[in-house]
């Protein structure tokens, strides 16, 4: 028979597991969410994962608020330097966070710029590394994505506009539902911590490929159509454009001044065969994800559905053919990557002439983007003893995914 103070213990013992477990439930992260208050959600988790180091179900959640703060500390960091609408933020996928308009933004420089960008990926390894950790396949979170808020003016104040679908609606489409009152509540599982891995996986090949190549001269031209208060050698573009009957000329030299400097010459070149394994690293990620997804048997709120799972927004639905087809992207994507295929080259008449992307991450030199497409910009990296990729093959990839293969690619990661 136990004696009292053994009692006692096992009692205090059980009340602090029941506590623990309270601590890493579901609603407890979807409350942090909801207030953005992501440092002590990251607090909380960790200190689960102190008091029992094999419970996955407080690591993935660990890595959610991990990854969201990632986000937001970015959004922040825009948000600070008076980021503004414009093509640029549209086209460059970490300028693409829906921050709020900015009255007094401080001063950004090229270097702080890069700085940024360092801070964000240097926070990415450590989303991907926690989420590497996680090895069991019971993993689940349930979260409403239409609240997760992002307090992109670190002012302790969550309002409407500080909603993270928000700025990822027009990539994923208007499709997503944006009510509230109804919500959007998607379960997570062993799948898309494989999913999530893989984006962690992408966006740090996109910070170390941004950050191979100078771009100084680019950015004195242009950082003003980015943020209100760019400091480049040239404070008159900084003042207000003087507009003729409806034309910003000032619009227009920018853009030509920036055609002419898309001329990169590379800075540190042994970040280019880092996002090169990156971006392998995603196809095996990919595969490890599909693997998990087609052997579900459950049909409960899925991101990434299989065939017989309904699909979490309308018209998203995922036939066999799709995962087939995305399968052989991944393999052609890989083969392409790891210089056994090449890309066609489009000048010339030799259909056997290709371009080795593979030497082009290895062998990294400055880039110029008019030359690339001109071809002479390609002309070190040309080959014509590999097999070449075919239009036909990636027109297939189009008429499987319904003519909308870089939507689904998006979102499929």
């Amino acid at each position: 028979m136990r004696s009292w103070k053994q009692m006692v213990c096992a009692l205090v013992s059980w009340i602090g597991c029941c506590f623990s477990s309270g601590l890493c439930s579901a609603q407890d992260l979807q409350d942090f969410v909801a207030k953005a208050q992501y440092s002590q959600a990251i607090g909380r988790y960790e200190q689960v994962l102190r008091d029992r180091p094999d419970d996955d179900e407080a690591r993935f959640r660990l890595d959610v608020a991990q990854f969201l703060q990632t986000l937001e500390v970015l959004g922040q960091a825009w948000h600070r330097h008076g980021q503004v609408d414009g093509f640029l933020t549209s086209m460059v996928p970490l300028l693409r966070l829906d921050v709020p308009e900015n009255p007094q933004p401080e001063p950004i420089t090229y270097e702080q710029f890069r700085m940024i960008i360092q801070q964000t990926l240097d926070r990415l390894q450590v989303s991907e590394a926690t989420l590497a950790s996680i090895k069991s396949n019971d993993v689940a979170l349930e979260l409403d994505l239409l609240s997760i808020s992002m307090d992109w003016e670190a002012d302790q104040k969550v309002d409407r506009h500080d909603n993270l679908l928000r700025s990822f609606r027009q990539v994923i489409g208007n499709r997503v539902p944006m009510d509230p009152a109804r919500g959007f509540v998607v379960r997570f599982d062993a799948a898309d911590v494989q999913w999530l891995r893989g984006y962690c996986q992408l966006l740090m090949a996109m910070c170390e490929f941004g950050l191979a190549y100078e771009q100084e001269d680019f950015w004195n031209v242009t950082a003003r159509r980015v943020f209100s208060q760019a400091q480049t050698p040239f404070d008159f573009l900084n003042e207000e454009p003087r507009i003729d009957d409806n034309w910003d000329m000032n619009l227009i030299l920018d853009a030509i001044a920036g055609i002419h400097q898309l001329r990169f010459p590379i800075r540190e070149p042994e970040r280019m065969p880092r996002a090169l394994a990156h971006v392998k690293q995603t196809i095996q990620l990919s595969r490890d994800m599909w693997k998990l997804v087609e052997a579900e048997t459950d049909n409960d709120r899925e991101w990434i559905p299989n065939p017989r799972q309904k699909p979490p927004f309308p018209g998203a639905e995922v036939s066999k053919e799709m995962i087939a087809g995305w399968h052989d992207f991944l393999d052609e994507a890989e083969a392409i990557l790891e210089g056994k295929m090449l890309v066609p080259f489009w000048r010339g008449t030799n259909r056997q002439r290709g371009v080795n992307i593979h030497r082009f991450f290895v062998e990294p030199t400055d880039f110029d983007l008019l030359l690339w497409f001109h071809g002479s910009g390609a002309a070190d990296y040309l080959q014509e003893d590999l097999p070449v990729t075919t239009p036909e093959t990636w027109r297939r990839f189009e008429r499987i995914f319904r003519g909308e293969f870089i939507g689904f690619a998006i979102w499929f990661n």
